[in-house]
């Protein structure tokens, strides 16, 4: 009893703090409340390790795990999904400048998110190290992480806070060590002092309807098996709504050891599906199919003015239309109200051409080696002639006209136009 008693007058001093107290008491800093909760947690667990008392709960708030472990996966999550946005964007500076003078050139504040490392390296390169290190399986820590993302040394600090908060006493340093794949036993590790036959719930309490989902799969799960449970766990067992997400969807089946792995072999097809795609009417285009259409322009149409408008214009589709692929004539056809109504050539159109033409691997790049992709185009734009990216449907203003000199200008690239308006006299 008398430990018990010791500890309980460390509780007491705590939850005095709480309220204002009489003068003739000092009133404990925030910083004096936590190292009383990390000696009384340590203190607590030597005796319930010697068998003096019984193990009790009050060290794990009742969302303290579900603090701890939200913030853990949600790092998991969140830090890939955000470099599918730094693919995409930062690529188009291509090698020409800095993170730090990308940010500042968009008015935001770098070091929100990128390590001083990140923001001397041109975006390119950013993205490429990223790329290489994602598929060398070196994302395995929060320190490993943090080289690039400086968000990463954040969210250990807030980890520590929480589990501090709990009355559970961690370095900071043993958490940016800690691989991903491991923190379910790791936080097991530090939760010794709940006993092994209790479940989940029925140490926090987790609602059906409102709690978490990886808090609902874990319900009824015994806390001697927490580690290992969570370790083969799969996304979708943890975090809802991914279907609404194009990266998510194709990774709800991954535990964290395989999210890594499946990231790198994650095609540009599997994120963006039919959104890639576009459909022409073969009655509207007079039985020419999407190639024939292209070969034409080329050929003929591009130098007859009349011909010039004849495009490939992709079908938008009205109330009561749907598009339906026919496996035995290995076509797709449009649907009015349920009724087949004309046949279908599928294409890929603008950006998607430029990145991937007709060719038979269309859609079929890992989305991690897409920067190079994407720099590439921002190259073949600046090179293609003006009715190239008329026709593809990069520009939406017809540029034929003819020149003086038996020139038109759709056969201008961008420099050449931006050139010859240079060369132009100029309007009083």
């Amino acid at each position: 009893m008398e430990d018990r008693n010791q500890i309980d007058d460390f509780d007491e001093q705590i939850d005095d703090t709480e309220e204002f107290e009489p003068e003739t008491k000092k009133k404990l800093t925030k910083k004096e409340r936590k190292e009383l909760a990390r000696q009384q947690a340590e203190y607590e667990k030597e005796l319930v390790k010697e068998g003096k008392i019984a193990p009790r709960y009050r060290y794990v708030p009742r969302n303290g795990f579900a603090r701890i472990a939200s913030v853990c996966v949600a790092f998991v999550l969140g830090f890939f999904a955000a470099f599918g946005v730094l693919v995409g964007g930062l690529s188009i500076y291509g090698d020409k400048k800095s993170i730090k003078e990308v940010t500042s050139d968009v008015g935001f504040e770098y070091s929100g998110i990128f390590s001083e490392y990140s923001a001397e390296l041109s975006a390119l390169n950013f993205i490429m190290e990223i790329v290489q290190s994602v598929q060398n399986g070196e994302f395995t820590t929060l320190g490993s992480v943090a080289k690039y993302i400086s968000f990463a040394d954040t969210l250990a600090d807030t980890v520590v806070t929480q589990l501090g908060d709990a009355g559970v006493a961690v370095e900071k340093d043993e958490l940016m060590t800690v691989p991903f794949t491991e923190i379910g036993g790791w936080l097991q590790e530090k939760m010794t002092g709940i006993s092994d036959d209790l479940t989940l719930g029925q140490v926090i309490k987790i609602d059906d309807e409102k709690s978490p989902l990886i808090l609902r799969t874990l319900k009824n799960e015994y806390i001697s098996n927490l580690g290992k449970r969570i370790e083969t766990l799969q996304l979708g067992e943890m975090v809802e709504g991914m279907d609404g997400n194009r990266i998510l969807r194709n990774l709800k089946d991954c535990t964290l050891s395989t999210l890594s792995s499946r990231i790198s072999a994650l095609t540009v097809e599997e994120v963006f599906g039919e959104d890639m795609y576009c459909y022409l009417s073969l009655e509207e285009s007079s039985g020419m199919s999407y190639n024939q259409l292209i070969e034409a322009y080329e050929n003929t149409y591009r130098f007859d003015e009349a011909q010039s408008e004849i495009r490939p214009n992709p079908i938008e589709l009205a109330e009561g239309e749907e598009i339906k692929y026919d496996e035995t004539e290995e076509c797709y056809y449009l649907y009015q109200n349920g009724a087949r109504a004309d046949k279908l050539d599928q294409y890929l159109d603008g950006t998607w051409y430029l990145l991937f033409g007709n060719n038979e691997k269309m859609g079929k790049t890992p989305i991690l080696e897409m920067g190079t992709d994407v720099l590439e185009v921002i190259n073949k734009v600046n090179e293609m002639p003006l009715w190239w990216l008329w026709l593809h449907n990069i520009i939406k203003a017809n540029p034929y006209k003819e020149l003086a000199g038996g020139k038109n200008l759709n056969e201008y690239n961008l420099k050449d136009f931006i050139d010859y308006v240079k060369e132009l006299p100029q309007i009083p």
